[in-house]
């Protein structure tokens, strides 16, 4: 069966979601806060963009900081983030 253009449109706004929109849903989700390469992990995203976005969300008031604490991932200390 082939896709519709509804089916095709729905895929490009799927998509197409910004990467600052894609961190605070990925924060929304999480019942704790999150490293950046966490949420770069679980997200498929680059972890030097949520590093970077991160920050500018906070700035913009849209997330906030948490507690530094081992990133699961990583095994280093590093900064949450939650909303």
């Amino acid at each position: 069966m082939e896709p519709t253009i509804s089916d095709n449109a729905f895929n490009f706004v799927s998509r197409a979601k910004s990467t600052p929109v894609q961190i605070i849903d990925g924060l929304l989700d999480s019942p704790v806060p999150k490293t950046s390469l966490e949420l770069a992990i679980e997200l498929g995203l680059d972890r030097k963009t949520t590093a970077r976005r991160l920050p500018e969300l906070h700035r913009r008031k849209l997330c906030d900081k948490g507690d530094p604490r081992e990133c699961t991932v990583s095994g280093r200390l590093a900064q949450t983030w939650f909303v």
